[in-house]
């Protein structure tokens, strides 16, 4: 059993599982980038990764000024 398998038997769908895998991974992605690393589409992405937040299992992070 891969790590995303074990994701969707705690409750999360498969593009939720996805794009929470790419994230630990790659922390810092944006919606765009994961769609990108996972081969989804980017509407369907960013739908999954706003059920991540509403479960809590992600958080948004805004740009600061000191980031730009």
């Amino acid at each position: 059993m891969n790590i995303e398998d074990s994701l969707e038997s705690l409750g999360l769908t498969q593009i939720e599982a996805l794009a929470y895998a790419y994230l630990v991974a790659n922390p810092s992605s944006t919606g765009y980038r994961v769609s990108r690393g996972i081969g989804k589409p980017t509407a369907n992405v960013y739908r999954a990764l706003e059920s991540l937040g509403r479960k809590g299992a992600v958080a948004r992070r805004t740009a600061m000024i000191s980031d730009i």
